[in-house]
């Protein structure tokens, strides 16, 4: 971590890092991104620098002690602005990362 951090981040579902821009500016540092598109994980590297695993986000996925999860579950197959369909798989990734979050109680 940089000498101002105080907090230590994962980002999941990490896109090319909009939320770990975010939270590194206001003084948190990510220790590692997570997500399942390939283009996506190469942006957040050249982006931050940081390492970025690619993996299918599910209840089982290891992840390293921090004190706070961000993350972006998608939400194309619900949101209003796309198509809304009920059997997208992606649907179900929000409660993961709920479930996620809950199983490894960060501080935040």
């Amino acid at each position: 971590m940089d000498q101002r951090s105080q907090y230590s981040t994962i980002d999941l579902f990490c896109g090319c890092g909009g939320l770990t821009l975010g939270f590194h500016e206001a003084g948190f540092e990510t220790i590692c991104g997570a997500d399942h598109f390939g283009a996506a994980i190469n942006t957040f590297a050249e982006n931050h620098g940081k390492s970025c695993r690619a993996i299918e986000i599910d209840e089982q996925i290891e992840l390293p002690q921090a004190d706070v999860i961000v993350g972006g579950p998608p939400c194309q197959g619900f949101s209003s602005a796309g198509p809304r369909r009920e059997n997208d798989h992606r649907n179900t990734l929000v409660s993961v990362f709920a479930n996620i979050v809950a199983r490894e109680r960060p501080k935040a």
